[in-house]
């Protein structure tokens, strides 16, 4: 079990912070996508999309630097990075205009 624990949960602090921001990146993605769809939800579809961005993008620094300074290569510092890639196509989108 000692080495299952070592592969997938993080040692290092920065490795910690990094899970934590994908996972709440997450969440806040998932508020962003689900609460427009109710009637009057779209500001906090917006706060949820806003927070889901800033902490995606703020996880995949904070695995990068996880990964460089304390070699901390998990399967959870790795995560971290879905969420970030996930945040650089959603701005991507927003800024490429659509082709008509």
């Amino acid at each position: 079990m000692g080495t299952l624990r070592s592969v997938v949960l993080p040692a290092s602090r920065l490795g910690k912070w990094a899970a934590g921001a994908a996972t709440v990146s997450t969440a806040g993605l998932w508020v962003g996508a689900v609460a427009p769809e109710r009637v009057g939800w779209s500001g906090i579809g917006m706060a949820g999309t806003s927070v889901g961005l800033a902490l995606g993008l703020m996880g995949g620094v904070i695995a990068a630097a996880a990964m460089c300074l304390r070699r901390d290569r998990v399967l959870a510092v790795m995560a971290a990075f879905v969420p970030f890639a996930g945040s650089l196509y959603l701005i991507r989108r927003s800024l490429v205009s659509p082709h008509r």
